[in-house]
Order: C-alpha cells, then sequence, then structure tokens
C-alpha cells in the first residue's frame, strides 16, 4: 500500500513538474490603432532564437519553460515591442504601434547579403513546393468577404450623420464554400455549393468574390484575378535584381527554423513588383507565410494578399488560409477608409485522386443544384469561425429591408445580362445581339430572337431570329434545334436553318456564339444573300478540347458586282450552290466558363488559343464546287522581365481547288485608314477587301512594355507603350476566274507597324474605376504602300476600364 501512495505521490509530482516547467503562453497580435489583427508577425523569447509566429488570423501560442520571461513581438511595418511577464496570463492582447511608411528602410551591410542565399535557395525549390507539382488535387474552401469602413473615414462620418446604419454592422457580407478539383497540366474545375450574400440573392457577386487570388508565388509572375494585372513574383529566378532583400529575423521551432525576409522593388524598376515579408522555413525551402502588397503608384486601390501554408506529412506544404484586403489609398479620396476584407480556410485536401477526363467539363465554375436549399446548413458546418456580432447584424439588417432592395437585385440582373449576351426569362432566353445591331451594309438592324432554357428542357434546345435592316431594306430570319446529351451534357447535335446575309470569306461556325458584338461586323459593307441548312455535332474532348463536325447546303447570291471569267466571257452568277462538310478542333486555355444557374458566360482572355480546321466541297445536292479548303491558326501570350506582355498569333490557309469569290479568303483588315476603333491581331491600316487570296500566311506580334521605360507623375496619365508588327503572304492559283470586283494578291507580303500608347487619358468615375483612352498609330510600308503618306497612316483610339 505505501509503495501504491508512492507511486500515485511521484506520478503527481512528475505531472505538476511538467505543468511548471512547460507552459504555454497563447495570444494575439493586434494594431493599436485598428485594433485589428497583424498576421504573422514573429514573437520570441528575448536573446534567443526560439519562437514561433502568429497565424494569419493574428493568433500565437509557444511554450514557456518558466518565468519571468521577456517577449519580443515584431513584424514589417511596426514597431517591435518587448514584453516582460512575470507568470501566465494567457490569453493575452499585444498591440504593436504602426512606423511611417509601409517598410523600414533597408539597411545596407557589407559583404553577402544574408537574405539572398535564402531566397535564392527558396527559387530553387519552386517547382517541388508549388501546389501544382501534384498530378491532382481537390480541396474545398470557405470563402467570407465583408466590406467595412473606418470609425475614422469621412464617408464613415458623412453617412453617420445622415443615419446610424453602419454603426453596428458591415456594409455587406457574403460567404460560399466552392469544392476545388485540379488535374496536371491545367485543367481546372469548382463548384459552388453554398453562398450567402447580405441582401442579394442572386448568385454572380457570391461568385465573383470567391476568385480574390491564386498560389501564383511559386511561378514566374504572380497574376492578380482582382486587375488581371501580372506583378513580378519574389521568388522568381534573378529576383534579385528587380527586388532588396533583407533578413530581420530568424526563429527556432523544433528542428527547422524560419527566416523573415522582407522585399521591395529596387530603385527606379518600372516592371510591376510587389512590397511586403515572407517567411521560408528551412523545410524544404518552402514559403511559410508571405504577405505582399501591390506596389501600383497609378492606381488609388491599394491590394494586400497574405498567405499561409501548412506542412502535411509525405504531402509536403499546401496552402491552409489566405486574406486579401482592398483598400483606398488616396486620403483624398471621398472612399477613403473603404476595407473589402477576403477570407478562405482551405480544407478536406485530397492529393493525386484518381480523376478521369470526364470529371472535368468545359464550365470552369458551376453552381449546385442544392446550393439554394443547403446553403444554411453547409455555411454553419465550414465556416472559419462562427459569425461575428457585426455580421450577424449586417444579415439581419438586409433581411429586414427585403422589400427595399429590389433595386439591387435588379443591377445584378442587369449585370448577368450583360455578362450572358442575352436576357434570361423564365422558360426563354432573348439574346441582345437580335434586338439591335449595326453594319454600314444593312444599317440599323433591328429584331427580335429566343432560345429556350432549362425551363422548358435541358436536353432541347429551339431557337430562332428575325431580323430587317434599315438600309438594304430586307428581312433575315433562321431557326436551330440542338439536342444535348452526355456526361454534363457536353455534346450536341444541332440542325440550323437560316435567311441571312454574310461577308464573303466569312467562315461559319469558328466560334458558335451569335448572342456577342463583334466590333470588326460594323464595318461589313460588302454581303452575300446566304440561304442555309447546317447539322453540327459537337462535343469536348477534354474541357479545354473541343471538335465539331459540319455538313451545310448553302446558296449564295452576292450583292455587289460579281464577274465570273469564262471562256473570255464574263457572266454575273446568281444561286452559286455549295455543299461543304468541315471537321474543327480548336484548344483553348486561359479563359473561364462560369454557369450560375441562367447560362454561361466567359470572363478573362485566353493564354492559348489553336485550332484547325479541315473542309471539303463536293459536289452533290445539286453544288457546283470541289475543293479541299484547310485553315490553322494560333495565338499565344507571355511575360518577361525585360520586355513586358508578348503576345503574337500566326494563322494560315490553303485552298485546293477552284473556290469562287464568296469561299476565298480577303485579307485581315480592320476596315482601313479612316475608322477610329482599334482592333487587335488586325491590319488597321488595310482596306476591306483589298486582297484577295486562296492561300496565305499572316503573323501578328504585339509588345506591350507597360511603363518600363516611362512613368507619368501625372495621375490623369499612366500610358503603356506597346510596339506591333503584321506580316501577310497571299497567294491566288485562278487569277483570271472572275474579273469583279477588284482585287490585289499580296504575293509581295504586306507590311504593317503600329506605337500604341494606351492609358495616355485616364478619367476616374464614381472615385472606383478608371475610364482609359489611348491612341495607336499604325504605318503601311512596303510593296503595297500608297503614295501618299496620309493614306499609309492610320490612328486608331483604345478605350478600356479598370480599377
Amino acid at each position: 500500500m505505501h509503495l501504491l501512495i508512492r507511486l500515485i505521490y511521484t506520478h503527481l509530482f512528475i505531472l505538476f513538474s511538467i505543468h511548471c516547467t512547460a507552459q504555454t503562453l497563447n495570444g494575439i497580435v493586434l494594431d493599436s490603432e485598428t485594433k485589428h489583427v497583424v498576421p504573422f508577425a514573429s514573437v520570441r523569447i528575448s536573446n534567443t532564437r526560439q519562437g514561433t509566429n502568429a497565424d494569419l488570423n493574428g493568433k500565437f501560442s509557444m511554450i514557456v519553460n518558466s518565468y519571468p520571461i521577456t517577449i519580443n513581438v515584431s513584424c514589417v511595418g511596426y514597431k517591435t515591442r518587448s514584453i516582460l511577464f512575470q507568470d501566465n496570463k494567457s490569453p493575452i492582447e499585444v498591440e504593436l504601434k504602426i512606423v511611417s511608411g509601409e517598410l523600414n528602410e533597408i539597411t545596407v551591410r557589407k559583404g553577402i547579403n544574408p537574405a539572398l542565399p535564402i531566397i535564392k535557395k527558396a527559387s530553387k525549390n519552386r517547382k517541388r513546393n508549388n501546389p501544382d507539382r501534384f498530378l491532382a488535387y481537390s480541396y474545398q474552401s470557405y470563402n467570407k468577404v465583408f466590406a467595412s469602413l473606418d470609425s475614422n473615414a469621412s464617408l464613415y462620418r458623412q453617412m453617420k450623420e445622415r443615419k446610424k446604419i453602419f454603426e453596428n454592422r458591415e456594409i455587406f457580407v457574403s460567404e460560399s464554400v466552392v469544392q476545388h478539383k485540379y488535374k496536371r497540366p491545367n485543367q481546372r474545375q469548382e463548384k459552388i455549393i453554398a453562398f450567402k450574400t447580405s441582401g442579394v440573392q442572386n448568385p454572380l457577386l457570391a461568385s465573383l468574390l470567391t476568385d480574390f487570388q491564386s498560389f501564383g508565388f511559386y511561378m514566374d509572375w504572380f497574376v492578380s484575378s482582382i486587375t488581371d494585372k501580372s506583378y513580378l513574383s519574389p521568388l522568381a529566378p534573378n529576383g534579385n535584381t528587380k527586388y532588396d532583400f533583407e533578413l530581420l529575423d530568424t526563429l527556432v521551432n523544433g528542428t527547422d527554423s524560419t527566416y523573415i525576409i522582407s522585399f521591395r522593388p529596387k530603385p527606379s524598376v518600372n516592371i510591376p513588383l510587389l512590397t511586403g515579408f515572407v517567411h521560408i522555413n528551412t523545410n524544404k525551402y518552402a514559403i511559410e507565410n508571405i504577405v505582399a502588397t501591390s506596389n501600383d503608384n497609378d492606381r488609388d486601390i491599394n491590394i494586400q494578399i497574405q498567405q499561409q501554408y501548412q506542412i502535411l506529412d509525405s504531402i509536403g506544404w499546401f496552402p491552409e488560409r489566405s486574406n486579401t484586403i482592398i483598400s483606398f489609398r488616396d486620403s483624398t479620396n471621398r472612399l477613403s477608409g473603404l476595407k473589402y476584407v477576403h477570407k478562405s480556410l482551405f480544407s478536406q485536401l485530397n492529393i493525386d485522386p484518381s480523376f478521369k477526363v470526364s470529371d472535368f467539363n468545359p464550365v470552369n465554375r458551376e453552381i449546385a443544384s442544392s446550393a439554394a436549399t443547403l446553403s444554411d446548413s453547409i455555411l454553419s458546418v465550414s465556416r472559419i469561425d462562427s459569425l461575428s456580432v457585426m455580421e450577424s447584424n449586417t444579415y439581419d439588417f438586409y433581411e429586414s429591408k427585403h422589400n427595399k432592395l429590389k433595386g439591387v437585385e435588379s443591377m445584378y440582373t442587369i449585370i448577368e445580362t450583360a455578362l450572358l449576351g442575352y436576357v434570361p426569362l423564365s422558360k426563354i432566353n432573348l439574346p441582345l445581339k437580335d434586338f439591335i445591331n449595326y453594319n454600314k451594309f444593312e444599317g440599323l438592324r433591328l429584331g427580335l430572337g429566343f432560345q429556350t432554357n432549362d425551363g422548358i428542357s435541358k436536353m432541347i434546345r429551339i431557337g430562332g431570329y428575325i431580323g430587317y435592316g434599315i438600309k438594304d431594306q430586307a428581312w433575315k430570319y433562321g431557326g436551330d434545334l440542338q439536342f444535348n446529351f452526355g456526361k454534363d451534357l457536353n455534346r450536341n447535335l444541332q440542325l440550323n436553318y437560316e435567311q441571312n446575309v454574310e461577308e464573303p470569306g466569312t467562315i461559319p461556325y469558328m466560334d458558335q456564339n451569335r448572342n456577342r458584338y463583334s466590333y470588326r461586323e460594323f464595318w461589313g459593307s460588302r454581303m452575300d444573300s446566304v440561304r442555309r441548312i447546317s447539322l453540327i455535332f459537337s462535343s469536348f474532348i477534354r474541357s479545354n478540347l473541343l471538335y465539331n463536325f459540319c455538313l451545310t447546303n448553302e446558296v449564295r447570291n452576292p450583292i455587289y458586282d460579281y464577274q465570273l471569267t469564262s471562256n473570255d466571257i464574263r457572266v454575273s452568277p446568281a444561286n452559286l450552290k455549295n455543299t461543304e462538310i468541315s471537321g474543327l478542333i480548336r484548344y483553348r486555355t486561359g479563359e473561364k466558363k462560369m454557369n450560375l444557374g441562367k447560362g454561361v458566360f466567359i470572363t478573362g482572355k485566353p493564354t492559348t488559343d489553336g485550332y484547325i480546321r479541315i473542309a471539303r466541297g463536293i459536289k452533290s445536292f445539286n453544288a457546283m464546287f470541289d475543293y479541299i479548303k484547310i485553315n490553322v491558326g494560333f495565338e499565344s501570350r507571355f511575360q518577361t522581365k525585360l520586355l513586358g506582355e508578348t503576345s503574337y498569333q500566326l494563322a494560315a490557309g490553303y485552298i485546293a481547288g477552284k473556290a469562287p469569290y464568296s469561299y476565298l479568303y480577303n485579307g485581315e483588315s480592320a476596315g482601313g485608314v479612316r475608322k477610329w476603333g482599334y482592333i487587335n491581331n488586325s491590319f488597321n491600316t488595310m482596306n476591306l477587301y483589298e486582297f484577295v487570296s486562296d492561300k496565305y500566311f499572316s503573323a501578328f506580334i504585339r509588345q506591350n512594355l507597360g511603363q518600363r521605360f516611362f512613368r507619368s507623375p501625372f495621375k490623369i496619365s499612366s500610358p503603356e507603350i506597346s510596339f506591333s508588327q503584321g506580316v501577310y503572304f497571299g497567294f491566288l492559283s485562278h487569277q483570271n476566274q472572275f474579273s469583279q470586283p477588284e482585287y490585289k494578291v499580296a504575293k509581295k507580303g504586306y507590311l504593317e507597324s503600329g506605337m500604341i500608347t494606351d492609358k495616355l487619358l485616364r478619367l476616374r468615375y464614381l472615385k472606383i474605376v478608371y475610364i482609359d483612352f489611348g491612341i495607336g498609330l499604325f504605318l503601311r510600308y512596303g510593296s503595297y504602300s500608297k503614295d501618299e503618306l496620309s493614306e499609309n497612316l492610320s490612328f486608331r483610339l483604345l478605350t478600356s476600364a479598370s480599377f
């Protein structure tokens, strides 16, 4: 018995000793002025290297062996604070005071900068730490976005005087839960399984707000999804030539160490760069935490990106949390003090799942059919933390004002309509382009079109249109019947009939979307009257690889002077009958297709677009022409540190056999020297229908230098300079088959060079958006230049909008 008692006392003594000698100190780091959390602050025992980092929410936890103890708490942009603890007072709040400027001055030391070997090792290990290194993965993200006002902001005071509506609540709150899938090399799929936005039932806002940032710091260029601007990553190869780095601290945690390194642009470097700090862990020299702020002097908004990574057994490092904070830099801006905060938590990570090609459909983001009914239950178990009092008050406030917020709902419906290209109704969609259109041949064209939607059937679509040209005084009409089948209904068989007008040289069904406006179409002045019936089968081999087969029978009547030459006799042809069978394969990456329940719309520019189309004219169904027609094209864009963004396009066409004028190639004109709007990858000095060929090759390249060699000191101007070059070769095998219309053959090569200055004038709208204006000057030269200089020069206007 005495032995048992001794054992019990000994056991209790050991437990007591453990608790006395190893205690946990918990706390949170806050900004002393705003009381907001300070992420990734370093917490270190004074005069040692033992310590830890606060997480993305400013919270930290560290083992303390004995008291009293002094800890040093520091973070880039804040004054270091030393605190003496006589005993454990967990949890504690540590407030840091901000220093003037975003970062302290870089300390210049003699000899080798100790930060550079660490950065070089991290850069060398980018591929082994990049989340996209895996063949495939899936995860779930919980996203929360809220907008708030600083209580010291002028806008807050103005609104508070009118109504105390934002005293105990945020401006708005939005939440979503998204399932993500990835398969190498670039297949991505997202499904929104839950969403909720204060005051808005339309899922559009919740969908767009899930797309605030990527895991791109391991790439050469980090692309902001907010501004679509590319910033050179601090871990890019030879990043030390563009960034200044400083080793601020080293923390030892077990067998690993964490290096805290600040980075900022070198003076006089005029490429898009970031400012901030990064925590590099010696375990695989991976990013443990990073805070990066956009360094754009030409923008009023300030974008800060915060990411926290975790290391998983046998997997390595993977993002765990991320924040994006958008604020307004200019204190004179009426919106100064307004802040958007986006938070994400990543969970349910699954590495290398056995995805099949069929697991990815062409739509990159879609909303689950159950999201409307299950959102509340899914959100309640997915939240990072429970909703704050202010966030709950925000939801309650907008729900109580539901009847007064119909205007907000209508605004999002209008935005959705513009993105989709049609007005979505319960049973049918009304394409915008069928309401009103314009070209030089028809003048103003008015009409009406429709297409059934999921309200009637997902598998069957019926559509049609009718239009009338004011200038040509002719009716146009058509209809289509489409059957959708296969997994995710991504295959379809479509039967079309139409009586319409069409420019000669047009290749139908290259991009099957008659809902979109094309600026080039406005200049069309030479038309064929076309009566066509087509049968089209389309399918996706992969989410970004499309193929289709098309059988077309049509009758064309040129509505212009067209003289065929046959045995030296000129004949004015009518009823040109043609039957054509064709196949198309198209590969496209970079753009995003979203389906939020009312249809598919596209965001983002393609980074790669390639296609090949082979067609055969056959003498069947009373057809008159026998030919083979091949078209190939490829375009892409990429970034370099020295020269900025390079974009290029290559295209070629080949026709074997005799084809009439309507099926030949007529150059890639943007309308001629007297037109005012710039069209990319087109000849801005070439006149419409000036050249004809049955074999051609064209190449365009544009080099956007950005602000690398010139930066304007004025806010109303932020010029980005580009240079472009285009070349076109054309050949015609049967030059005597027609005498009208007049034409040339560019067998010696058509040359055009241009200089484009974008964002030459910037007008700020609503203190948020910039309306940008630029100008382009293009010169035609070489064998096909004109005698008068004015006939070789074309001035073009550029317009765009940006934040």
